[in-house]
């Protein structure tokens, strides 16, 4: 049964809401949402091409260019529509082979399931005559089950000669910190973080060996680097250098002195960074000490020398005072030494002194006192003695002992001694008063013995 016809007015009402019919209808629907598309693919085409990285599009497996962006046609000084349908290799950018070869790996893996990755290369461009450096990175892409490689460039000329001049800066800085003549390290919660290479030398350790190692591996105990730690630490933080002489230790256990300086990166929180310098003074250090110990004791003998001696006399006759017991002061000299030194030598003679001073070491040891004075000439400090009876029985002692002769190699020598002695209180208060009474007292002949006369070869 045939339906009623629509009115017209019908039929307009229901043709507008018709979508795929007649010219009107395509254009209220499918071309708006065209027109919506192809604006954002232009204002894609633009951003691209308004980028100065180089973007192109490469078709796998054959390696042809798809599309690129204006910056690739920049770089390469060739319209970009000259480079469409080109091969990559063409471009000349760096192993094209290899990226090609790449990509096919990922398309086999992708087509396995498995995730690809992006990959980047820096490599060299020649421009004209002017050689550039282009990082890009590459990644496969799927479009419809055609594969294609995206990759991504730039200029970097600028980055790498940026990074090449702070490499060189760094190779210089780190040339005349391993050439300086002091070792420096860097610590940060007394851990070292970096040194340079005189830094190892010194402490025996090979290139890197000590980074990452706490300070207490330079110290000769757990005390002495709690102790350093304590007092540095509390000068650093009021923003003042630390310069202490301490004796370190080597990998191997040996010990050396050593001068260290510091200072803190931020004087309110020391223990995040401070710089060290250190400088082996061992051999500065045992001058001083040998100079040092020169100043107070005999070069030949290894005595105490008279100002010593004169510092123990002071010691002593203060505690005589306040013991009330006696101090005696000896002076001894050799008989004849000159003509030993004329006869046999100055050598021998230097041999006489130190085998006298040994034996009268023995006869007098600590507290009691010896000292060269000078010349073949000895003093004696006895002290704490109760009586003068005592001073006698030493005497007599020291006289015994050298009727032995002495011996040097093949040969036996005995020589003659004289011994003066003055009593404090009794003779002085003062070591040039007693002095002076034990030389007279020696001149005198009060306390003079001979005790041998001749030099005899050995039997």
């Amino acid at each position: 049964m045939a339906k009623p016809c629509d009115t017209d007015k019908d039929w307009e009402t229901r043709k507008d809401r018709i979508i795929g019919l007649g010219e009107r209808s395509f254009h209220k629907s499918y071309y708006p949402q065209l027109k919506q598309n192809l604006d954002r693919l232009e204002r894609f085409h633009t951003l691209l091409d308004s980028t100065s990285d180089f973007v192109l599009l490469v078709s796998l497996p054959e390696g042809t260019i798809t599309d690129a962006n204006a910056a690739l046609g920049r770089l390469i000084n060739v319209p970009v529509d000259q480079l469409i349908g080109s091969t990559f290799e063409s471009l000349g950018l760096g192993d094209a082979s290899h990226v090609l070869a790449v990509l096919s790996q990922d398309m086999n893996s992708f087509l396995e399931g498995e995730a690809t990755a992006t990959h980047s290369v820096v490599t060299e461009f020649c421009h004209g005559d002017t050689l550039v450096w282009i990082e890009f990175s590459y990644c496969l892409a799927v479009l419809d089950t055609k594969s294609y490689g995206v990759m991504v460039g730039r200029d970097v000329t600028e980055r790498k000669h940026n990074h090449e001049m702070l490499a060189a800066l760094l190779s210089e800085k780190e040339a005349m910190l391993d050439n300086a003549l002091v070792a420096i390290a860097m610590v940060r919660e007394r851990i070292i973080i970096s040194c340079n290479r005189r830094f190892e030398i010194m402490f025996g350790y090979q290139p890197g060996e000590a980074l990452g190692k706490s300070t207490q591996i330079l110290y000769t105990s757990k005390l002495s680097f709690d102790s350093f730690g304590e007092e540095a630490y509390s000068a650093l933080m009021n923003d003042e250098p630390f310069t202490r002489i301490q004796m370190l230790a080597r990998a191997d256990g040996s010990s050396f002195w050593c001068e260290m300086t510091g200072n803190v990166l931020d004087h309110l929180h020391p223990q995040n960074g401070s710089v060290w310098m250190m400088t082996d003074i061992t051999e500065r250090k045992e001058a001083e000490d040998r100079a040092k110990y020169l100043s107070y004791h005999d070069a030949i003998t290894g005595l105490p020398n008279q100002l010593l001696f004169q510092d123990r006399l002071q010691q002593a006759m203060m505690f005589s005072d306040l013991a009330k017991t006696k101090v005696a002061l000896l002076v001894a000299d050799l008989d004849r030494f000159k003509t030993i030194n004329d006869i046999l030598g100055f050598n021998m003679g230097n041999r006489l002194l130190v085998s006298v001073g040994e034996r009268l070491n023995q006869l007098f040891p600590s507290p009691d006192t010896v000292c060269r004075q000078g010349g073949d000439e000895f003093l004696m400090l006895l002290t704490n003695l109760s009586s003068v009876e005592l001073i006698g029985n030493s005497i007599a002692e020291l006289i015994a002992n050298f009727t032995a002769p002495f011996k040097f190699d093949n040969q036996e020598l005995t020589t003659s001694i004289s011994v003066g002695v003055a009593i404090y209180p009794e003779d002085g208060a003062d070591f040039e008063t007693l002095l002076k009474k034990a030389d007279m007292a020696m001149y005198r002949a009060l306390f003079h013995l001979r005790v041998g006369e001749c030099f005899h070869a050995a039997k």
